[in-house]
């Protein structure tokens, strides 16, 4: 929860320290990832990303892929 909401609010310094310390869950990452997609905070999704083994071709509960939500919300360059 922790994650998502400094995401939500877009802190991404505060998300980097949480990944730092291992405050995040696998679920809340792809989480956050989905909404810093949808936001287009392209600083968090790379810390995401780059952060371990994440798999871009994961679906939410409507099916759809991380790529899939940034090509909808126009975040090209994410």
């Amino acid at each position: 929860m922790p994650l998502s909401w400094v995401t939500r609010k877009g802190h991404g310094s505060a998300v980097e320290v949480l990944l730092d310390i291992g405050a995040a869950t696998v679920s809340s990452i792809y989480e956050t990832l989905f909404l810093a997609t949808a936001q287009g905070q392209d600083s968090v999704v790379k810390m995401l990303t780059s952060s371990g083994d994440i798999d871009l071709a994961a679906q939410d509960e409507l099916a759809v892929t991380v790529l899939q939500l940034a090509l909808v919300e126009h975040h090209h360059r994410l």
